[in-house]
């Protein structure tokens, strides 16, 4: 269960998640962690996690047995330390508001081997990354109780990492916040008013301009958002708007996978290997593909300062064309 706290000023959710403290890596350096800390996702290390939920085989295939040393391409197993899991403390009352969920938060461990950046997978890696995300995803997204998942990566002590090695998590919950509302009814609105949805939309001016195009392939739009919050922001958007991640053919499955693993080390190449996150923007459950997804990325150069926090709107330094120009500059030295 989790101390879920709904703020009225706001109106946000906010976790109060107390046994994240307890995570051995938290709070401390890369080289602490390196000198310290038996990795507990590497292979041989199995006994280090909770026991996994599923494991998948170099060729993608749902594993019978246990994710044995040597055997396994991708792990997911729960979260040790997650953030849906603190008992309702605080009681409700007055003007707040706050109720019991039992969440679910776990670990996508892309490979045996120790690596520190998406970019450092495989191709073969890279695909199996995806398929074990889809094949989870559904699984969660089928339970009535679930209302939205969501998939994404901290990489680097700057963008939230306690760990080295690097992993996707996978968090399923019984609610959703009041963003992923927001953004699911700005989309419905588009669509009702305009009937087309907002995101083909977007993407048909994009492609028009061509001033944030970073790249066009066959099932995905690359592009620098035009109101990018972040400098460096990516997107990698699907050209059909119809299916959602969890019913993405093989095909534009894996090209996702790749597309990940090459911007990411584009991004790498441009900044010098900056923290980053991974972010799988989802509607919530209840919704169809008319609702829109779309994958992010972006790198951690700056912090949110005082004028963000008090206004929510965001400062960023590098215009998202100059973003683009670079990106697509350096996505070519590795065609």
């Amino acid at each position: 269960m989790a101390d879920l706290r709904f703020d009225p000023v706001f109106g946000s959710w906010v976790a109060i998640a107390r046994r994240r403290r307890e995570r051995p890596m938290e709070f401390i350096s890369t080289q602490e962690i390196q000198q310290q800390i038996i990795c507990p996702f590497c292979s041989g290390n199995e006994d280090e996690t909770p026991s996994e939920v599923v494991a998948f085989g170099a060729g993608g295939e749902v594993l019978t047995e246990p994710g044995t040393s040597g055997q396994w391409a991708v792990r997911i197993v729960p979260n040790k330390y997650p953030s849906l899991a603190e008992p309702v403390q605080a009681p409700s009352g007055g003007p707040y508001a706050s109720f019991d969920t039992d969440g679910t938060q776990e670990i996508v461990v892309p490979s045996p081997r120790h690596i520190t950046s998406y970019s450092e997978l495989t191709h073969d890696e890279a695909v199996v990354a995806m398929k074990a995300c889809q094949h989870r995803n559904r699984q969660l997204a089928a339970d009535p109780a679930v209302k939205h998942v969501m998939i994404f990566m901290n990489c680097g002590l700057d963008a939230g990492a306690s760990l080295g090695h690097i992993h996707l998590q996978i968090m399923a919950s019984p609610f959703t916040s009041p963003y992923v509302n927001r953004r699911a009814k700005l989309h419905q609105q588009y669509s009702a008013q305009h009937g087309v949805p907002l995101l083909r939309s977007l993407l048909d001016w994009e492609v028009d301009c061509q001033l944030r195009v970073v790249e066009e392939t066959e099932h995905f739009f690359v592009i620098c958002p035009y109101a990018s919050r972040h400098a460096f922001q990516i997107w990698l958007v699907p050209r059909d708007s119809g299916p959602l991640f969890l019913d993405l053919k093989a095909e534009p499955l894996a090209e996702l996978g790749l597309l990940l693993r090459k911007y990411v080390d584009c991004l790498e190449t441009v900044l010098d290997k900056p923290s980053y996150n991974i972010l799988f923007h989802q509607p919530p459950t209840s919704e169809t593909g008319s609702a829109g997804w779309y994958v992010e990325i972006f790198p951690r150069l700056t912090r949110s300062a005082g004028y963000e926090l008090g206004t929510d709107v965001w400062v960023n330094p590098v215009a998202p064309e100059t973003a683009a120009k670079r990106i697509r500059s350096a996505s070519k030295t590795q065609a």
